[in-house]
This record gives C-alpha cells, sequence and structure tokens, in this order.
C-alpha cells in the first residue's frame, strides 16, 4: 500500500514523458525512483526490528509517523546517492559498485540512529568496512531479483501498450520490488551491528 502510494507519481510522469523522450524518461525515473526508494525504506525500518526478533510489524499509519520526521534527509540521501552511484557506473562501473556497497545501510542510520545526511553516509561506510564482499553479495541477490522481476512485470504492462502500458508495467514493478529492497537494507544493517 505504501509502495503503490510512493511511486504512483513516478511511474506516471516516467510513462507520460517516455512517449516523446524515452531518454528523458529513464533519467527521470532513476533519480525519483531512487529518492522514492530511500523514501520508502524509510517508512519500512521502523517495523523490521520487531519482525527480525520474532514480533509484530507496525501498521501503515504508525510506519508512517515514526518516518515523517526523517522524510526530507531521506530523499536528499537518495538523491545523492543515485546520483553518485549512476555517475560511478558511467563512468568507470567500479566506483558506482563501491559507493552502492559503502553507502547501503545509509536509509536505517538515518531513521533508527537520526544521523543527518554526511554522518549517516560516514557511519554507513565505516559499518560496511570489513564486510564489503558480504554486503555487496546482498546487493548482488538483491538487485538481480530485483531487475528480474522489474523486467517481467515491466514486459507485461508493455503488452497492454502504449502509456498505460508503460504506467502500469513500471509501477506494479516499482510495487513488487520496493519490499525486498527495504528489507534487505534493514537486516544488513542489523547483521553489522546496527542499533534497534
Amino acid at each position: 500500500m505504501l509502495a503503490a502510494a510512493i511511486f504512483l507519481p513516478i511511474n506516471l510522469v516516467q510513462a507520460v514523458v517516455a512517449e516523446s523522450n524515452v531518454a528523458a524518461a529513464t533519467v527521470i525515473s532513476a533519480v525519483l525512483g531512487g529518492m522514492a526508494s530511500f523514501l520508502y525504506c524509510g517508512l519500512v525500518i521502523p517495523s523490521v526490528p520487531g519482525m527480525h526478533r520474532g514480533g509484530d510489524d507496525l501498521a501503515p499509519g504508525e510506519m508512517a509517523r515514526t518516518a515523517a520526521p526523517f522524510a526530507g534527509a531521506l530523499l536528499a540521501a537518495g538523491l545523492v546517492y543515485i546520483v553518485a552511484t549512476l555517475a560511478g557506473v558511467v563512468l568507470f562501473i567500479v566506483p558506482g559498485l563501491i559507493l552502492a556497497t559503502i553507502w547501503f545501510v545509509v536509509p536505517p542510520l538515518i531513521v533508527l540512529e537520526g544521523r543527518d545526511l554526511g554522518r549517516a553516509f560516514a557511519r554507513s561506510r565505516e559499518m560496511v568496512r570489513g564486510n564489503g564482499l558480504r554486503v555487496f553479495g546482498t546487493i548482488l541477490i538483491i538487485g538481480v531479483i530485483v531487475i528480474v522481476a522489474g523486467i517481467a512485470i515491466s514486459f507485461a504492462g508493455a503488452l497492454i501498450g502504449g502509456t498505460a502500458g508503460t504506467f502500469v508495467g513500471s509501477w506494479l514493478a516499482s510495487i513488487v520490488t520496493a519490499p525486498p529492497l527495504a528489507l534487505a537494507v534493514t537486516v544488513v544493517y542489523l547483521e553489522l551491528g546496527g542499533r534497534e
């Protein structure tokens, strides 16, 4: 439900722009999608530690209230993360993968530890140090799942055709792939010794 609401406007804009300019739609999708992913992670994060201990998760309203004070920081962190990692990938591939790995646990650091933007990125690097291969392996596994699911669902949307098909496919792909990523980010944070 939260993923549907967060990704709805982004996928609608992407579908409309894609009708006239696919390159612009791809950039819009990547940047806004990265920011929205961080926001979604921030909303889901408060319920994961309880589930991790075998307890209940929070209701969507409780998640939103808990994460609301961090929304601006999460959106800004998402923008920094996506622009830096994409630039690293486009330029030399490896720097982008390194940044994606060392900054993987930024959302929980913002929400669970209340760190500001700079400290969250620095602390994420500290937490991942010595565990880079494990974290990168998690990113690869989640990445494959997200990419395969996203392509399959987007392809199904493309069969509908036109703007509606592009919108439905990309929106459903976002809804299906956001939860595994949010859970992975938070579980990795907890496994690296983060606070609950």
